[in-house]
């Protein structure tokens, strides 16, 4: 028995030492970077009669980019063929999104990269505003060219000249739903975390109280001066809950563009942009919404930018526009080399009367390993393809020095659960039959003793 527990011990060992070892690290080395979404032209008033005869989306991809790296050059440009085919003269606002750099560039673009950012038209250099935005995320998306669009109107409940009312409650313990009889005609935010749910009568709004005593809470009500407003315990009925009212010696109100400009700081923002900043943060049609403090303040919110231009174009006319800018793909650093995914947005150009032609070429030396419904052409110097019409996706592709890249190895040993665990099988297995064995000896020995 004991060879054959020896000769167990033995082949397991052996299995396992054949099998491709898979290393595990326990360490805190990030491997993945997110990088930031790129689109065209948008128009920032209203609906736009031009026709996209043709657009060439040309990504030029010298470089990849490295963590702090201030001399990463991979750019984009897109340039568009524009024709007016209407009896107007047409006199155009246009927005072109750049958003912001990502962490591994250090955050928002430095001055250094800004000047990689171009307009031109009819092959001549155009001046240029910058302006910013709050950002649902470090992205650009639907939603926000809307913020961008909705800086030219004034479409929202708060203006400069809104009053915020603040109301003081004490409670306990507790979670309690925030109740006005003006929710759809202002704007709540309060000095603890709100939560957005849906009820019975429409979007409700929660805050958690978790001290154990007494809780301090300041509700800001900005807009329309509601006639009632009260807190009511979550756990109640919503029919007949236990009704509390702020303190009435400590409320005020305030002009809300005079309190928060006392803390605004000219640096990026101009103090319109930075107003109406806060505006998006406390309207966002979102699920839950933070305090006060951090609100006012633009505390870890993201800020996106957009260079503004203006364009005539004549009856009839055809006008070509091109806009450049860097490219921040997402940086997968698990394999060996690294993978790189660029994602360009395509669904913004849905802004035009009528899109007629895209060509995409992508000028690099790497290999695309995925391209999302997207079918390149393999041409000398990168890939191209030709599209009628406005696909009904993004634009997303994976590129890639090598066709084959290689996980990473990682210290410290750990099982392959496709073939260790199988080796680790057969050894529990033969183990099994050894102890079987082993006991039918025993017996069969007992029984010739007796």
């Amino acid at each position: 028995m004991r060879k054959s527990f020896t000769f167990i011990i033995s082949l397991a060992i052996g299995l396992l030492s054949m099998q491709k070892v898979n290393i595990a690290k326990a360490n805190s080395a990030q491997t993945h970077w997110k990088g930031t979404s790129q689109l065209g032209i948008v128009v920032t008033d209203g609906e736009c009669p031009l026709v996209v005869e043709k657009e060439v989306l040309t990504f030029n991809l010298v470089d990849f980019p490295d963590y702090g790296n201030e001399d990463y050059s991979s750019t984009v440009s897109a340039e568009y063929t524009f024709k007016n085919p209407t009896d107007l003269n047409l006199d155009i606002s246009l927005a072109f999104p750049f958003g912001t750099a990502p962490s591994y560039m250090n955050g928002f673009a430095s001055a250094s990269d800004t000047l990689k950012y171009n307009v031109e038209i009819n092959g001549e250099f155009i001046n240029s505003s910058v302006r910013y935005t709050y950002g649902s995320c470090d992205n650009f998306g639907e939603k926000d060219i809307d913020k961008i669009k909705v800086l030219h109107r004034s479409e929202t409940v708060i203006d400069e000249n809104s009053v915020a009312y603040i109301y003081n409650f004490k409670v306990g313990k507790g979670s309690y739903r925030i109740v006005t009889d003006n929710n759809q005609k202002s704007a709540i935010i309060s000095n603890y975390y709100i939560t957005r749910m849906q009820g019975t009568t429409g979007t409700e709004l929660y805050i958690k109280c978790t001290r154990e005593e007494t809780n301090f809470v300041n509700v800001w009500v900005i807009g329309e001066k509601p006639e009632e407003i009260y807190l009511a315990d979550k756990t109640e009925s919503a029919n007949s809950p236990r009704k509390i009212y702020p303190i009435e010696e400590k409320n005020e109100d305030v002009v809300f563009s005079s309190y928060i400009y006392q803390s605004y700081i000219d640096t990026t923002l101009q103090k319109e942009e930075y107003f109406k900043a806060i505006v998006d943060i406390i309207t966002a049609d979102c699920n839950s919404l933070t305090t006060a403090d951090y609100v006012i303040g633009l505390r870890y919110f993201p800020i996106l930018g957009w260079y503004e231009y203006d364009m005539q174009v004549g009856s009839g006319q055809t006008v070509v526009n091109k806009v450049t800018a860097p490219i921040y793909p997402d940086i997968d650093s698990y394999w060996t080399p690294p993978k790189f995914t660029y994602t360009y947005l395509l669904s913004p150009a849905k802004c035009w009367a009528r899109f007629e032609e895209l060509e995409i070429i992508i000028n690099t030396s790497s290999k695309i390993l995925k391209s999302e419904g997207f079918e390149f052409e393999s041409v000398e110097g990168g890939y191209k393809l030709k599209l009628d019409g406005l696909p009904n996706r993004e634009l997303t592709f994976t590129l890639c020095e090598s066709e084959s890249p290689q996980g990473k190895k990682r210290s410290g040993c750990y099982l392959n659960v496709e073939t260790d665990l199988g080796v680790i099988f057969i050894v529990m297995m033969g183990l099994v039959v050894l102890r079987i064995n082993g006991k039918k000896c025993r017996t069969a020995y007992k029984l010739i003793n007796e």
